[in-house]
């Protein structure tokens, strides 16, 4: 087992990231005027298709099952982006 800490940008509306098996996110933020996310992996876990969606306040959202990961605030704070991740049923 060797856990460590990854990270990923999110650059689109909807991002799908490899991302090891049985993953936890750690925390969305803003670093270098990108938003990222931390996510805590085993790395011999295989990867797996994993789905974000980031929607901006007041926008609209899709009508897919999603769990909440977390907001950020970018563009030094003009812009409130949130974090949702697709759950498969």
């Amino acid at each position: 087992m060797t856990r460590k800490v990854w990270k990923y940008t999110l650059k689109d509306h909807v991002n799908t990231l490899s991302i090891p098996e049985y993953f936890e996110i750690l925390e969305v933020h803003e670093q270098a005027n990108e938003l990222c996310i931390w996510v805590l992996v085993d790395d011999i876990n295989e990867e797996v298709k994993q789905t974000f969606h980031v929607i901006g306040t007041g926008k609209e959202f899709p009508m897919i099952r999603m769990e909440y990961v977390g907001t950020a605030h970018v563009h030094f704070g003009t812009l409130v982006l949130h974090v949702f991740m697709e759950i498969e049923l």
